[in-house]
């Protein structure tokens, strides 16, 4: 006869996966490893949908040869870096006491190709959802910090005591702009390195941000178009939905002001052309522009006006039939101009212009022209036609007072059936009057759109 059992003593690797996954959602990834690395039981109960999220997205420094070479080894078939889906490759500009400048080396692009081939091949997706470039410092000492986009979309540029240095990425830094040129210089060897590695892996991007959703930086037309037109990634870039791009004058042009780099701006304007020409599925475009040039408007050189209105060659030579959403932020272009590229996108939704001004023509015919295109949403602020714009009949104060303006806000927000509503507005001519709020929003402008000064960087 036997003995009585004994019952099995209670164990954590007994829980189900379920409990697991409980306890893992409670924990940061140090301590979710730790707790991997107790069993292998354990291991594999705990890396399940929680734990894998930490993979989903994941930034890469490519002058950081050991971060590289650890990317490849989880990339590899059945690796957890063939989980990620949103990746940010980052450059750090190295900023030294006396507005020196040091740009770091250039990375192993092998490695990193193969990383990038490998998510071709082992990936669920075969491809990589979203790919940002940014250049940032790590530098400690005192400087402005980006002000941020978000910050103004918010509303808080008009809130007393919102510090301009606001720091929102702990250990790392905008770029100060007094070093300007270093940061450009390292955003244009970033810009050549990802294409590059596009073109070598062929791998699909859904999503590509070149600097348009960082204040940090800008590619200058020059820097554009040092990278070969027949080495761009058109397998890439053929299956993006979504482009976000921040532009700016010539760096080089800024620099020398020199004839022989002014005769070549027409070249420079044509590879942003073929840049977007191959972007045939895009369905959301973000054009951003920033303004290098400082100075009265008889020195400005030819050059930057050319450069300064790329968007009318833009609107002229490139279609986006697919298009259902667009964002144009700091350009100066032809009424005429946008009115044709909003008459080439018939299905548009979402249209979000920002700071931006007319060179000829006025608002008019292109208000019509939305209008009638039955939008989803419909966001206007800060627009110039020879003067400020303030829309009529919006029930808000103006963000800026105009001396002699009475009526009117300088910002419009509709949406549904509201944007085929006729959009009354009126320009006024006079100087702002000074308040904390002009103050800020001056220093915001300067931030996102320029200029920075002749002698920032030298």
């Amino acid at each position: 006869m036997s003995g009585p059992t004994t019952a099995a003593q209670p164990s954590l690797t007994g829980l189900p996966v379920e409990v697991i996954e409980a306890f893992a959602t409670l924990l940061d990834l140090p301590d979710l490893c730790i707790l991997r690395l107790t069993s292998c039981e354990l291991a594999a109960k705990a890396s399940q949908g929680c734990y894998r999220t930490f993979f989903r997205k994941k930034e890469i420094d490519l002058a950081d040869s050991e971060q590289l070479e650890t990317f490849k080894r989880l990339t590899r078939r059945g690796g957890l870096g063939c989980l990620v889906e949103n990746m940010t490759f980052l450059r750090y500009v190295a900023l030294e006491d006396g507005g020196n400048h040091d740009v770091a080396a250039s990375p192993d692009l092998h490695v990193l190709v193969d990383c990038l081939r490998n998510l071709k091949m082992y990936s669920a997706s075969k491809s990589l959802h979203d790919l940002s470039l940014d250049v940032r410092t790590k530098d400690d000492s005192p400087g402005r910090v980006s002000p941020y986009r978000s910050m103004w979309n918010e509303r808080t540029w008009d809130t007393p005591g919102t510090p301009l240095g606001l720091n929102v990425r702990g250990s790392t830094r905008s770029p100060h702009r007094r070093n300007w040129k270093a940061t450009w210089t390292l955003g244009a060897s970033l810009y050549r390195e990802t294409m590059a590695m596009l073109h070598q892996s062929e791998l699909s991007v859904k999503r590509l941000s070149v600097f348009g959703e960082t204040e940090n930086c800008s590619l200058g037309f020059d820097q554009l178009a040092t990278y070969p037109e027949q080495a761009l990634p058109s397998t890439s870039l053929a299956t993006l939905d979504c482009l976000s791009l921040s532009l700016s004058h010539s760096v080089e042009v800024h620099r020398t002001n020199d004839e022989a780099t002014e005769a070549a701006v027409p070249s420079h304007i044509h590879r942003i052309e073929a840049f977007l020409q191959l972007c045939l599925r895009l369905e959301t475009l973000d054009l951003h522009f920033f303004k290098i040039w400082v100075g009265g408007e008889d020195e400005r050189p030819d050059t930057f006006v050319q450069e300064t209105r790329f968007f009318d060659r833009i609107a002229a030579l490139v279609k986006f039939p697919h298009l259902t959403s667009c964002t144009f932020r700091g350009l100066s272009c032809k009424s005429i101009s946008l009115q044709q590229f909003f008459e080439g996108a018939p299905q548009l939704q979402h249209v979000d212009i920002i700071h931006t001004n007319l060179t000829d023509g006025q608002w008019r015919p292109i208000f019509d022209t939305l209008c009638t295109q039955k939008l989803d949403s419909l966001h206007l602020d800060d627009l110039f036609e020879k003067g400020r714009i303030y829309f009529l009949g919006v029930p808000s104060k103006p963000k800026l007072v105009v001396e002699g303006q009475r009526q009117g806000t300088n910002e419009l927000t509709r949406s549904g059936a509201d944007t085929t509503l006729t959009i009354k507005y009126q320009v006024a001519r006079g100087r702002l009057l000074g308040s904390p709020v002009k103050n800020r929003y001056m220093a915001i402008r300067e931030w996102l759109y320029g200029p920075v000064s002749f002698g920032s960087g030298d």
